[in-house]
């Protein structure tokens, strides 16, 4: 049966000249208790009650401590290094887990307090499960270990259902016994806080529960491509918060000395591929074949230039989709094996200007124009250069940056390099083709602002913008561009270029997507060149009265049309479209006119208004366009 107690057991947090601080009282003053000499901080103490001393006074004591590894457990008691310990009350310190190495204050063979010094769970024991199988051995895992090294394990049952989870591990007669991460309880997770699972970077440095990142911290990452890794704390804080899909686990230490939390371990799922933060880059010089690794999987062998040396026949850690010319981000595993990602985030520019001694340096956007959008960046001590001669795709040895050549349209430049940017003005690394004239390649990236679009367009082939977007001002999307818009679009102002617009939700106003032309006389022919390609859309275009859409939007172009003032009379005029009515036929003004058109055909509609709407040709009030494409 357990007693409650004449006493309290405590842990000095400070000692000054006339007083002291314990975790359970403070601002403790010497001359109104009996103290032992020499108090120090984060000694154990044993403190009687006044009412329980020969003096009527509280009165504190040196605790007895023991410091050892858990070694066995019962309901009542533990064992530490070879002795057994009571229980004081029927609810002991959570620190009191099998295996965890505990600092403990014991009075009569009872632990009175305790702390843990080595918990049984430390950041080495995690994994995540990447695959599992079964051979003649039995059930098998692969996991992915805190060092960023990946193993395949016999293990003492299926763990099939729980692929892509994060788990604690231990091995017992050679087989690993794999748990789930906990969730709840911090002491038996071996950390001293649990942190929700959320993340934002709002500062350019992120942060998971509001508590900031250590740069140490290991972070177990899946990408969208459910590809698997590990990276540190201080490279993943760099990640804007719409990059992090989820937070599955995260845990955190506190710092005594500062008293925050930092986050040293965590779980989290990407929105984009794991490929922006390492430094480490390649150039492949050579075709990429596949091969079996000493596991018997699947894996592709090929050789890479890094800007100074030339890595033969690699092997990576798994098969990848890479060819001769591209560019990639790889880390070497301690089995000699490659974990490479093929970089998709890659600008293709030419260098319009550079200055060697400051590292100044200016590019151009996708349109290779000096008048285009530049971006004015800087190289430094820790930019990644690698000089490549992409017409026979090899590495070329001590190449620095070189403007571009200027073509025979002024002021158009030969594309000459791909470039990716760090923080701020800097650049990560900086592809340089001697040759002169590096191909197009494809760009992805995501803008959580809508005022960015414009720039990323210029710059990125793909652009996602997560959730609802609302465009306030005119926005172009340049031939081979595609702007991808998870949600709704709100068009409050024109949508115009070649490129292509996926909109996952709907638009609220489909005639703000268009090609705009204008007709100046009767019996005129306009012709269109191009426009946005809708590619997600269905339904009508426009909001006015008189519209021709035929079933749907998708992959077509919208054209609106504004014909010449004196051929129409608002809301008394009427249109034809190849001498057929619409459902409402009735003009509103003279640029209530659109057309969805099918660009990837040639093709032709004529357009007849009649001004006064009876559709009498002797008043000589009939308007008639032709617009082709």
């Amino acid at each position: 049966m357990y007693k409650r107690q004449p006493f309290t057991a405590a842990k000095v947090t400070y000692v000054g000249e006339k007083s002291f601080n314990t975790d359970v009282n403070t601002n403790v003053k010497f001359e109104d208790v009996n103290a032992y000499d020499d108090m120090a901080k984060n000694d154990y103490v044993i403190k009687s009650d006044a009412a329980n001393t020969v003096d009527d006074t509280d009165t504190y004591v040196l605790a007895e401590t023991v410091e050892g590894k858990i070694e066995a457990t019962k309901s009542d008691s533990v064992r530490i290094d070879g002795t057994w310990y009571n229980y004081v009350t029927s609810d002991p310190d959570t620190d009191l887990a099998l295996d965890s190495t505990v600092k403990a204050a014991v009075l009569n063979g009872y632990i009175v307090k305790s702390e843990v010094i080595t918990s049984s769970h430390e950041l080495q024991d995690y994994a995540v499960i990447v695959n599992t199988d079964k051979d003649i051995n039995g059930e098998q895992a692969k996991l992915l270990f805190a060092d960023g090294t990946t193993k395949v394990v016999t293990t003492d049952k299926s763990y099939t259902s729980d692929v892509g989870k994060l788990v604690t591990y231990e091995v017992k007669k050679g087989e690993y016994v794999l748990t789930a991460a906990e969730t709840v309880d911090a002491d038996k997770a071996g950390f001293d806080k649990i942190v929700a699972n959320t993340y934002a970077n709002t500062s350019g440095k992120g942060k998971i529960g509001g508590e900031s990142i250590a740069d140490d911290a290991v972070i177990f990452v899946k990408d969208n491509a459910g590809k698997f890794s590990t990276m540190t704390g201080s490279d993943f804080a760099k990640y804007s918060s719409a990059s992090v899909a989820s937070i599955s686990n995260a845990y955190a230490n506190k710092d005594n000395s500062t008293g925050y939390n930092s986050v040293v371990l965590a779980y989290a799922t990407l929105n984009a591929k794991v490929n922006s933060i390492t430094s480490n880059y390649g150039y492949v010089t050579s075709a990429v074949s596949t091969t079996k690794n000493d596991d018997g999987e699947t894996v592709s062998v090929f050789t890479f230039w890094d800007g100074a040396t030339e890595h033969k026949d690699i092997m990576t850690d798994e098969k990848v989709s890479l060819s001769k010319g591209d560019i990639f981000t790889y880390e070497e595993n301690s089995d000699g094996s490659y974990t490479v990602t093929e970089v998709d985030n890659l600008l293709r520019t030419a260098i319009i200007a550079y200055n060697e001694k400051n590292g100044d340096i200016r590019f151009t956007d996708a349109s290779l124009s000096d008048k285009g959008s530049n971006v004015n960046a800087e190289i430094t001590d820790d930019t990644v250069i690698i000089g490549i001669n992409s017409d026979d795709k090899a590495g070329v040895e001590g190449v620095v940056p070189t403007i571009a050549i200027e073509t025979a349209t002024s002021g158009v430049y030969q594309a000459n390099a791909y470039y990716v940017m760090g923080a701020g003005d800097e650049v990560k690394l900086l592809v340089v083709d001697t040759y002169g004239n590096i191909p197009a390649v494809d760009s992805v990236t995501t803008v959580t602002d809508e005022s960015n679009l414009g720039t990323a367009l210029k710059q990125y082939t793909d652009v996602t913008f997560e959730g609802d977007a609302t465009i306030s001002s005119k926005l172009e999307i340049p031939a081979g561009a595609t702007l991808n818009v998870k949600g709704d679009l709100t068009a409050n102002a024109a949508i115009v270029g070649n490129g292509t617009l996926n909109v996952a939700g709907n638009i609220s106003d489909t005639s703000k997507v268009s090609t705009q032309l204008e007709s100046t006389k009767t019996g005129e022919t306009v012709s269109v060149s191009g426009g946005v390609v809708l590619g997600d859309v269905t339904g009508n275009v426009g909001s006015g009265s008189a519209l021709y859409s035929g079933d749907q939007v998708k992959g077509k172009v919208i054209v609106q049309i504004t014909v010449p003032v004196d051929a129409v009379t608002d809301s008394t005029s009427k249109i034809k479209f190849d001498g057929s009515e619409p459902s409402t036929p009735t003009l509103t003004n003279r640029s209530d006119i659109y057309l969805a058109i099918d660009m990837s055909q040639s093709g032709q509609k004529v357009i007849t208004i009649d001004k006064d709407g009876d559709w009498s040709s002797t008043t000589n009030d009939v308007y008639t366009l032709t617009v082709k494409w």
